[in-house]
Parts: structure tokens; sequence; C-alpha cells
């Protein structure tokens, strides 16, 4: 994917993402004043949200991507891309034709949750999340259960087990299924910036590394989410 659509697919992420971040918001009933607490008791919890940060690839300097042939197609934004599979080989003198890991590059992403709290301060939510490198057109897609936990009123800490894989862009083409399913770990923190009855807005950090066969991708990221309080 050339570097004018890679930003294209990025900025369409985040409008998505954003987009469906301000219907959470704005689609949420609100009664009443802004109250303490990450809620007022036991329910369902759904959100969403946009971020930025790094995706780095630790243990893949000798590895790169070699594409195959065409398995299909998918629309993406009006757009028709080629599918094609891919394998992951090392890296000889001559990789004009291959597709090296990048060392560490700048990332956009976005998220979605959704999870239920067993009390206002402990709530099991499953993620996932779709982190894009706005260079080298690789993006890592994971998702886990975590543990969210409220020390204070508004602020929250999770973690838990992982697991997700990797895709790449090239030039109008996908190449998938090019990895092993990867294992690994998430974890994030969370400061709630506004708060309502109904719906919170959060500023949240984040971090994500899943362990493939000879290399590690970790992603690194600072985003702002909306998310659904139980009442």
């Amino acid at each position: 994917m050339g570097h004018e659509q890679e930003v294209m697919v990025v900025k369409r992420w985040r409008v998505a993402a954003l987009a469906g971040t301000l219907a959470l918001v704005l689609g949420s009933p609100v009664h009443g004043q802004t109250q303490d607490g990450p809620s007022s008791g036991r329910g369902w919890i759904l959100g969403g949200g946009i971020s930025g940060g790094q995706l780095a690839f630790a243990g893949g300097e000798d590895v790169a991507l070699a594409v195959g042939e065409v398995v299909g197609e998918v629309q993406v934004g009006g757009e028709t891309l080629e599918v094609r599979t891919g394998a992951l080989v090392n890296a000889p003198g001559d990789t004009s034709d291959l597709v090296l890991l990048p060392p560490s590059e700048p990332s956009a992403g976005f998220s979605l949750h959704g999870g239920y709290a067993f009390s206002p301060r402990v709530a099991l939510v499953l993620e996932a999340e779709m982190v894009g490198g706005v260079r080298s057109g690789f993006s890592s897609a994971q998702g886990g259960l975590v543990l969210r936990l409220w020390p204070t009123s508004r602020l929250w800490i999770e973690g838990g087990p992982a697991s997700g894989d990797l895709r790449h862009g090239h030039e109008r083409t996908v190449v998938e299924e090019f990895t092993d399913t990867g294992y690994g770990v998430r974890a994030g923190v969370g400061i709630t910036v506004l708060q309502k009855p109904s719906w919170a807005l959060d500023l949240e950090a984040r971090y994500g590394t899943l362990a493939f066969d000879g290399f590690r991708a970790t992603s690194v990221s600072v985003g702002l989410s909306a998310r659904s309080r139980p009442r």
C-alpha cells in the first residue's frame, strides 16, 4: 500500500472510530448531575475509542514478508482490494522483492470493548483493537479478556491475556494469514475526564504485546474512549 493510501486508510479508521464513539456518547440518555464512582452498580459496559502511538517488532531484523498469489477480494471504503497469501521468510541479502518488518514506527488505531461490571470497582471486559503502522503497511489485530479495577472513583487499571495476528496492506493489496496466532498480554490505565450517570469519557494508555515464531509485536498507545456506565 502506497504512503498516500496508507494515510487515507488510517484517516478512515479514525473517522469511523470517532463516529462510533460520538454515537455512543450522544445516544446515551443522561439523567441528573455528574456523580462520582465508576458506576452505581452491576451491569453491562460498552464502548470504543481511537488512539495513536508506536508499533514495534522485536527480533524481526532478519524476517521479511514474501507476498504470494491472489486468493480473493475485499471492499474497503468503497475500493476493491486484492487479498493475497503471504509467508514470512529469512531475509536474504537482496530484499527488493520482500517487505521487511520495521523495528518501530508511528501507529494509529481504534478499539471496541464490552463487558460486565460485578460491582462499582470490578469489571470483566472483552477488548478488540486494531493498530496499524502509518508507513510500513503492517497492522496488528489483537483482543483479550481483561480484569478492570477502579482503585479510585476516576482511575482504572486493567490487564489480562491476549491473542491476535498480523496483516499487511500494499498497493491495493491485503496480505493475510502469513503468521500463526500470536499470544501475549494486554494492560492499560485510564483516567475519567468526563463522567455522567450513564456514560463516561476516558483518557487512556494501553500496552499490548504478542509473541510470534521468532519475533514479537508490541504496541503502545494513548487515546480517548467513551463507554456506557451501569445504573
